[in-house]
């Protein structure tokens, strides 16, 4: 039996509320202007699609969805609309352009109109929206293409710079991940929110062409914080930053993480200023040295943050959060890795003082959330019940994940089959497995367990 996990819940609520979600992908639908919705109704109150759902949520997401109806009616309506008005445009100009291809790109900009608005989009923005969605750099890789490609690149960038660079930098250090080489290609067993530096190199670089993977936040009008289109060979690119220590490029954002990690773990628990006076000017990171008055900042902050009504809540649901330090260290260090990992997406140079107060600021703040997904992966909830389950992860787990993850590189059929609900897929798991050996990897159950629901 399948995990129902509030993404597939949500999915089968909204297939009923919204037939043919707007002629959209339903993945794009629910993930980009759904769960926005939900979540904005509910104050936040479902953390991430990928967690398990219990029975009282359930009932919970039932009526909010109900109540958000006209809103995902309106927003359905207004897709088709800009699908319709994109891909004429994109016929008129002789490009060849599937809907899957600006279904991504649709839903999140109907997503963040719907939010603000409760009127349909005006033609002049429904035609902005249709020329925005249409792709402006080249398509990307598939897994197989990009594992067929660029094997033999990653292996030699890997060997000539990448384990001597994890060796001085090692992403267990500031609990961003193992120090295992990162797969090229694969199923993750954990969320992609929660990978770290452990993300498949094939899904960081898919993340240059997804739309809902940039930066929507205000940004500082320094001209080095403007985004920049992706430019020259991405696959480089993205070797190159992988094979950096803790997988990144720049020094300065190796320096960056390791100063918020000391400021969430023993430094002095006091404020130093807050993060607009620190960004104020946009001066250069260090590349030498943890600033320590970057380190002080986030001790205040996070004192700030555990200390109010949201620190208030997490000890209401999880209790004394000084037994859960572990954790809440690594929620926002998780969460400051995707930040850095986007700038370097965005940016050829490294970030200045702006770029790393926004950084740290949102991995403080963003800290209740991110925690609440990481507690449920460590401690998943046992399918149509409410208790809890203990932590299987074990080094014993672990290898047997990763070799199930490895392996299942080529059979993506398997995981195709997984992702899109199919009867069979475990019996074709259960085949697959025997031929393998199937002592040495995760069963079927424990695989349905950790895979990400990204349908």
């Amino acid at each position: 039996m399948m995990t129902e996990t509030v993404a597939r819940h949500l999915r089968q609520v909204v297939a009923e509320l919204v037939p043919g979600f707007g002629g959209l992908q339903a993945s794009d639908f629910v993930r980009q202007i759904a769960f926005r919705v939900l979540n904005v109704r509910s104050g936040r109150q479902f953390a991430a699609l990928n967690l398990p759902i219990k029975p009282a949520d359930r009932i919970r997401l039932d009526s909010l969805l109900n109540e958000c109806a006209e809103t995902l009616r309106l927003a359905a309506t207004e897709a088709r609309c800009v699908r319709h008005a994109a891909l004429v445009l994109a016929d008129d100009l002789g490009l060849g352009v599937s809907p899957g291809q600006i279904s991504e790109k649709i839903a999140t900009r109907v997503g963040r109109w719907v939010l603000a608005n409760s009127v349909p989009i005006p033609d002049s923005i429904v035609a902005d929206y249709a020329a925005e969605v249409l792709p402006a750099i080249e398509k990307p890789l598939s897994a197989e293409e990009f594992v067929r490609t660029q094997s033999a690149a990653y292996a030699d960038r890997w060997r000539t710079h990448g384990r001597d660079a994890w060796r001085a930098s090692p992403p267990s250090a500031l609990r961003l991940g193992t120090d295992r080489r990162p797969p090229l290609a694969g199923p993750s067993p954990v969320p992609a929110s929660l990978q770290g530096s452990d993300r498949p190199v094939h899904d960081r670089y898919r993340a240059y062409f997804k739309d809902s993977a940039r930066s929507t936040a205000e940004r500082c009008q320094h001209p080095r914080c403007q985004p920049e289109p992706p430019a020259g060979n991405l696959p480089a690119r993205t070797i190159r930053q992988v094979c950096g220590g803790l997988g990144l490029t720049h020094v300065q954002h190796r320096l960056l993480l390791r100063g918020l990690g000391i400021g969430l773990g023993d430094a002095p628990a006091k404020s130093a200023g807050n993060w607009a006076d620190y960004g104020q000017e946009d001066s250069d990171l260090s590349a030498t040295m943890v600033e320590e008055d970057l380190v002080l900042r986030v001790s205040g902050h996070l004192q700030a943050i555990l200390a109010g009504p949201r620190g208030f809540r997490m000890r209401e649901r999880y209790g004394d959060l000084a037994t859960h330090g572990d954790l809440i260290e690594q929620a926002a260090m998780l969460k400051a890795y995707r930040e850095v990992c986007r700038w370097e997406r965005e940016h050829d140079q490294p970030m200045g003082r702006c770029g790393a107060a926004a950084v740290c600021a949102a991995a403080i703040g963003a800290l209740p959330h991110v925690f609440d997904e990481l507690y449920a992966h460590h401690r998943p909830v046992q399918s149509g019940t409410d208790q809890t389950a203990p932590n299987v992860d074990s080094t014993t787990f672990t290898e047997r994940r990763h070799r199930t993850m490895d392996l299942l590189l080529s059979r993506l059929d398997i995981v195709l089959a997984h992702q899109q609900g199919r009867s069979d897929w475990s019996a074709l798991y259960d085949r697959w497995a025997a031929q393998q050996g199937a002592t040495s990897l995760l069963t079927a159950a424990e695989f349905d367990a950790q895979m990400v629901e990204v349908r």
